[in-house]
């Protein structure tokens, strides 16, 4: 009988391990539990979606960000969700 064996060579001279990025979409959960165990802050789907909507990444269509009515988002919870979306990739830092 034969063995399978895999070898990986990673270079990590340029590692910097605060831009980690994902590729893939954080789902609205990801960003919830990201946000509370790095700000300790609760935040909504429909905070997320304001932010979404102010970083042009809101879809039109029903149930979309525009026309939506809720309570005024905090702009501490609006800094943790964009420092969300920059975590997983979901925008770039300008």
């Amino acid at each position: 009988m034969y063995r399978n064996v895999f070898g990986l060579i990673v270079d990590i001279d340029d590692y910097e391990a605060g831009t980690y990025l994902q590729t893939k979409h954080a789902t609205y959960r990801e960003i919830q539990l990201w946000v509370k165990e790095r700000y300790g802050l609760h935040v909504s789907n429909h905070a997320i979606s304001q932010v979404k909507a102010l970083c042009g990444l809101a879809r039109d269509g029903p149930g979309g960000a525009e026309g939506q009515d809720g309570p005024k988002l905090r702009s501490d919870k609006e800094a943790a969700i964009r420092e969300a979306f920059l975590w997983f990739g979901i925008i770039k830092r300008e």
